[in-house]
This record gives structure tokens, C-alpha cells and sequence, in this order.
């Protein structure tokens, strides 16, 4: 599903909730929403064995097992519980484009792989316009 849900003056669905399952059976959600007064990253992962929960705010990777019924935090090496300034990566992406520039840095993705995900996008896109499932097996 997309949609607008700002009086925003874009043309722009400021909204979608993708529902997606994988050929191996596992489910994923993912919500973008670009209208959001809060910043947020997360991911919540749950299988039968336990939950991941990914917390970018908190730089936090919570993992429960189920075997062990506990909470086990860890945090990236070098950093705290509390979060770094969130201009950062884009700090960091613009370093990354002079890099890979000036021939010091190989691209992380191709063209090739762009293409795909904005075929993805296109499908998700005409899956809440006609009000179905896709299938992009």
C-alpha cells in the first residue's frame, strides 16, 4: 500500500507499507514514511529460534534467544549506547562519492542493480494501485 498523507505541495506518496514473502517462506515488512517529525531506522527480525531487533537511534543490535530466554544487547565497536550526530552518513556518502571519483573507491552497486530496485519499487507501486498481490518469482 502507498499513498499521500501530508497536505505537503508534492506530488510524492509520502507513505508505503510493503509486504513482502521470500522464496524461502520468511515475511518482511517494510514502511517508509517521509513525512515522519521523529527520525527512525529499525528492523525487527523474528524466527522461531529468537528476534533481532536493529535500533539505528540507539546503535543497538538487541538479539533474544529463545534456547536461553535473554536479552543480549550489542553496540558497534567504538561506540556508546547513546547516538552520534545523525548528519553523519551523509558525511560520510558524500565522502564516499569523491572517493569513488577520484578512482579510490570501487562502486558498492551498478546500474544494473538500480534498475532492479526501482523494479521492485514500480512493482510494489502497481501492486497497491490494482490492489493486488505481485508476484516477482
Amino acid at each position: 500500500m502507498k499513498g499521500k498523507s501530508s497536505v505537503l505541495e508534492a506530488d510524492i506518496d509520502d507513505v508505503y507499507q510493503i509486504l513482502l514473502r521470500f522464496e524461502s517462506g520468511v515475511f518482511g515488512n517494510l514502511g517508509v514514511d517521509v513525512v515522519s517529525r521523529v527520525q527512525y531506522r529499525d528492523l525487527k527480525v523474528l524466527c522461531q529460534d529468537g528476534v533481532a531487533l536493529w535500533d539505528w537511534q540507539a546503535k543497538r543490535l538487541s538479539i533474544y534467544r529463545s534456547c536461553d530466554k535473554q536479552w543480549q544487547q550489542l553496540y558497534p565497536t567504538g561506540t556508546s549506547p547513546s547516538p552520534s550526530p545523525e548528519e553523519q552518513m551523509y558525511v560520510d556518502e558524500m565522502r564516499y562519492f569523491i572517493e569513488v571519483a577520484r578512482g579510490e573507491q570501487t562502486l558498492m552497486y551498478s546500474l544494473s542493480d538500480d534498475k532492479r530496485m526501482l523494479g521492485l519499487l514500480y512493482a510494489a507501486e502497481n501492486s497497491s494501485d490494482r490492489a493486488m498481490h505481485i508476484n516477482l518469482g
